[in-house]
This record gives structure tokens, C-alpha cells and sequence, in this order.
């Protein structure tokens, strides 16, 4: 009994050891990219993203699978190489030398401009000390004061608003009633396929859907010019 309690303990410890490295190996697919399951909304996000910040399959190859969160930190790669113009490797391999995202923007050119959406409010906690700053300061804000969720949270929204079709201040509404960025870009990627019901039918309605609406509430006054959405 006591030989087999040993066995059990020590295949119970082996199966802990094993279970970080079984969970890192198991990554996305490349293909979703293209073609998402119209049932996981994390993957329709990042087929959104690639909507919004295209690279051809053939620069990917390489880089993809070597991202260990590619949920998290694929958005941001390619929202980096679309304004930089630079391939994907070069700057992934850049960001594992220790760099932040904030930093890897700013070391391939990409200004905060690019990434900050001018808002009727500052989002909440945690990024509304960012967003502070570069009202302030515009593109004078420092890399020091942009965190890592700062970026992705910036980069989401500019993704899934663009394909939405709504305005910043809009998705912002929906998610400060609780709607996440991914159930939104979801939800359009089911109207859009004819998987599900139309978004004012899923909760998603209201004024102000539309970026060509007078009445829209994205705008703010005095950053418009000043911090292109492009």
C-alpha cells in the first residue's frame, strides 16, 4: 500500500510539472485568421483584428505561433506593423528583448496618436491614467505612462469599432453596461454570416451606431484634428 500511495504521489507530481508546458503548448491555429469558429468569440476577435490591420499569411508563418498569447498580444503586433510598415518578425523579435508595447511602438515610429480615441469620458480604471496623459500631453506622452493593457485595450477598440461600424464612444457605452469588446465583434460577425439575429436585435442598438451620424458621440471637442482615428 505504501509502494502504490508512492507511485500515485509521484504520478500526481509528475502531471502538476507537465501541466504549465502541456498548457503553453496548445496555441491558436493560424487559420482562424482567416476563418474563426463563428462560436468563439476570442477567435472571431482576433479575424477582426486581421480585418482591421491585414499581413499577408506568408510574413505570419514564421512569427505566429511564437506568440505565447496570441489572444492578448497578436492585436497589437499587427496594429504595430500596419502603421510602421514593418514585417512581423522584426518586430516581435524586438518586443521578447524585454521591451514593452509602449516601447515598441515608439522605437518603429508608431505615435500614440494612433492608438488614443478621443472619448465624451475617460474609460475606467486601469486605463484612464493613460488616457489622462495624452490629453494632456498628445504625442508628447511618454511610453513610460502607457502600460501593456493600456495598449491592447486601445488597439481592441479601435478593431472591433471599425468593424462594427460604430463609433469609440458608442462601444464604449456598450461595454461600461457590461458588453466586452470580443461579445461585440462577435456578435456583428454573426449578423454579418447570417449565424444570428441583427445587432439591435442582440442589445446592441441605440443612436450613434453609425461613424457617418450627425449625432454621433465619439467626437470630443478639440481633439478631433489633433488625434486622427487613423
Amino acid at each position: 500500500m505504501r509502494i502504490l500511495g508512492k507511485v500515485s504521489f509521484c504520478v500526481a507530481v509528475g502531471m502538476l510539472v507537465m501541466a504549465p508546458h502541456a498548457t503553453a503548448a496548445v496555441g491558436v491555429n493560424l487559420d482562424v485568421l482567416w476563418n474563426p469558429s463563428p462560436v468563439d468569440s476570442r477567435q472571431v476577435a482576433l479575424h477582426v483584428t486581421h480585418l482591421a490591420y491585414p499581413i499577408a499569411r506568408e510574413d505570419l508563418i514564421e512569427v505566429f505561433h511564437r506568440i505565447p498569447n496570441q489572444y492578448d498580444d497578436y492585436p497589437v503586433l499587427a496594429f504595430i506593423c500596419h502603421h510602421s510598415h514593418v514585417d512581423p518578425v522584426t518586430v516581435w523579435e524586438y518586443k521578447t528583448k524585454g521591451h514593452k508595447w509602449s516601447n515598441v511602438m515608439a522605437h518603429f515610429g508608431v505615435s500614440p496618436g494612433l492608438l488614443f480615441v478621443a472619448l465624451p469620458h475617460a474609460p475606467g480604471p486601469p486605463y484612464g491614467n493613460a488616457y489622462g496623459y495624452w490629453r494632456k500631453n498628445g504625442k508628447g506622452i511618454s511610453p513610460d505612462h502607457i502600460s501593456n493593457d493600456d495598449v491592447r485595450f486601445w488597439v481592441s477598440l479601435r478593431a472591433v469599432s471599425a468593424y462594427a461600424a460604430v463609433q469609440p464612444a458608442r462601444l464604449m457605452e456598450w461595454r461600461d453596461s457590461g458588453k466586452q469588446f470580443n461579445q461585440v465583434a462577435h456578435a456583428k460577425y454573426r449578423e454579418k454570416h447570417g449565424k444570428g439575429p441583427k445587432m439591435q436585435e442582440a442589445g446592441f442598438g441605440g443612436p450613434g451606431d453609425s461613424p457617418g451620424n450627425s449625432q454621433g458621440k465619439g467626437k470630443a471637442k478639440g481633439h478631433d484634428k489633433e488625434h486622427p482615428n487613423n
